[in-house]
């Protein structure tokens, strides 16, 4: 998050690359389909204001919202088209994410001047009756929620029929982005009107993803932004929209069902797909992300993906810890701090770890009294024998077959959890395409060969590795702080390999065979997992 803050935000040329395309508005503008994505930048703008506080973040946010809001006609529009362009696919996709921006900005910062243009924006787009597009659901939800006028819940359910989920085109049913996005929407939908039906298209997505083969093995999906099932990873695979929305939808899942296998995936997809799209020094970001071909950045800074990267990392802290009926949940493992309320008490919970490079993490607890309440850490599917200490003591109740470990009792300050999550070498094994071949992970980590690290390597090597030579990790600090790496020895020979994490820029493969056939291959987790 903090890469992304200061070392992508601040460089992007935000007057020049999106503002004044507002300012001009044409009938062709010179832009990549008609669209910019000024307001997923914005709302990325509003989300890291409110999360970091950070005083510059919400000059910026401010200064842009002010600026967009001048752009603004009479009749509430706010785009870069002429009158008589108006209104079709991409200006109206534009224009969801503009409204949903300026609500973010009120919900997070009560800002009024925000709603009042969303609202005005809302009302002349069902003025025109526009029909469903992606982007325009979460608009008229989030209004609905800010504002408690039914006439944008409504136009959701009558107009874009988004209960029965009708609408849109084979495109849009092949489309990942598109598909997993209007999924999320109806879960949106299940949290104000809870119809057990809503829960069905969200469940077969996942259900496509997981037992159907869609997902690979770095957490996302697609090839030319479609489903695919061939595992190829070497054509413009997993658009870095798909994997925004892949999260989102299992975010949402894991809150509205408990289920812990949610976040497994939202955890492998975040630490590879997720960080994998943008370069090392945080300015670039990705399109796509191949695994089995080299990588490319995006040339610019406007349009979906940069931005819906942007967003998405701009939402991550929101997925660290649940607040629960009964107290707390963490999902995700980091160094982190939240505040919460619970039964009436201020608690703090932080995590001190360099997780996922090591296997520890501690928990301090400090409520501002002692207070009962539960405290809930998700178990990854991968690990084996994990281990749970409060205070120095195995903790009561724990089996290492536990997805979810609830401690209720009597917190006080001070109270530390220790979780051991021991991560060893897996080869997971491929499907399809990567059928006789293996992946190498460690705990949520894919591990790449860079082409940089070993200069014989090409998308056409083919490696065969001796499973037993494959190295105790050390430490590399080329693509991350507390990076890891391996080696291994290629046979027949004796030619060393390197392996490094995903995130790598250079990795160019993912994928390898092994010489041994008594070699311990294990099924992806996620494959044997009925949810």
């Amino acid at each position: 998050m903090q890469i992304t803050m200061k070392h992508n935000i601040p460089n992007i040329d935000i007057e020049n690359v999106f503002l004044k395309h507002f300012r001009q508005r044409n009938a062709e503008p010179n832009v990549r389909d008609g669209f910019v994505g000024i307001g997923m930048l914005l709302d990325a703008l509003v989300r890291f204001a409110y999360a970091s506080r950070d005083n510059d973040l919400i000059r910026l946010k401010s200064c842009v919202t002010e600026e967009l809001l001048k752009t603004q006609d009479a009749d509430g529009y706010i785009g870069i088209f002429i009158p008589e362009m108006r209104m079709q696919g991409w200006d109206t996709h534009e224009g969801g994410y503009i409204i949903l921006a300026l609500v973010s900005d009120y919900t997070c910062f009560q800002n009024k001047k925000s709603l009042d243009a969303a609202r005005r924006y809302a009302d002349l787009l069902i003025e025109k009756q526009v029909t469903w597009i992606t982007g325009l659901e979460d608009a008229f939800l989030a209004l609905y929620q800010a504002t408690h006028d039914s006439k944008y819940l409504d136009y959701c359910l009558q107009e874009f029929g988004l209960a029965e989920f009708r609408g849109g085109s084979v495109h849009h049913s092949r489309h990942v982005y598109g598909f997993v996005e209007r999924c999320l929407m109806q879960l949106k939908l299940y949290q104000i009107c809870p119809e057990e039906k809503l829960l069905y298209k969200p469940h077969v997505a996942v259900e496509l993803l997981v037992n159907l083969d869609a997902m690979d093995i770095i957490g996302s999906a697609g090839v030319w932004e479609h489903f695919d099932t061939n595992q190829q990873g070497n054509e413009c695979n997993a658009e870095t929209c798909a994997t925004a929305y892949i999260i989102r939808l299992l975010h949402h899942l894991l809150q509205i069902e408990g289920n812990a296998f949610y976040g497994d995936i939202m955890e492998r997809s975040i630490y590879n797909a997720l960080f994998a799209a943008q370069s090392p020094d945080g300015r670039q970001i990705r399109y796509f992300t191949d695994y089995e071909s080299a990588k490319e950045y995006y040339p610019d800074d406007y349009f979906c993906c940069p931005n819906n990267f942007r967003r998405m990392i701009a939402d991550l802290p929101e997925m660290i810890y649940y607040q629960t009926d009964s107290g707390i949940f963490v999902n995700l493992y980091n160094q982190s701090q939240a505040k919460v309320v619970l039964n009436g008490q201020k608690v703090v919970i932080e995590q001190i770890t360099d997780y996922p490079s090591s296997e520890r993490v501690i928990i301090k607890l400090h409520p501002a009294e002692k207070c009962e309440f539960t405290v809930a850490l998700r178990i990854p599917l991968w690990c084996k024998n994990p281990q749970v200490q409060i205070n120095g003591s195995p903790a009561d109740g724990f089996t290492d077959s536990s997805q979810i470990y609830t401690q209720k009792r009597i917190w006080q300050e001070g109270d530390e959890i220790t979780l051991t999550l021991p991560m060893a070498w897996r080869l997971i094994e491929g499907k399809h395409s990567q059928w006789n071949k293996v992946a190498l992970m460690r705990g949520p980590i894919v591990y790449t060969m860079s082409n940089r690290v070993n200069e014989f390597l090409t998308n056409e090597t083919d490696i065969m590795v001796d499973a037993e030579s494959i190295s105790e990790p050390v430490e590399d600090h080329s693509c991350r702080p507390g990076g890891l790496r391996c080696s291994a020895r290629i046979v027949p020979g004796n030619n060393e390999i390197v392996f490094t994490e995903f995130i790598d820029p250079t990795g160019i493969k993912t994928f390898f065979r092994v010489s041994d056939g008594r070699a311990i291959k294990i099924a992806d987790e996620f494959m044997t997992k009925h949810y």
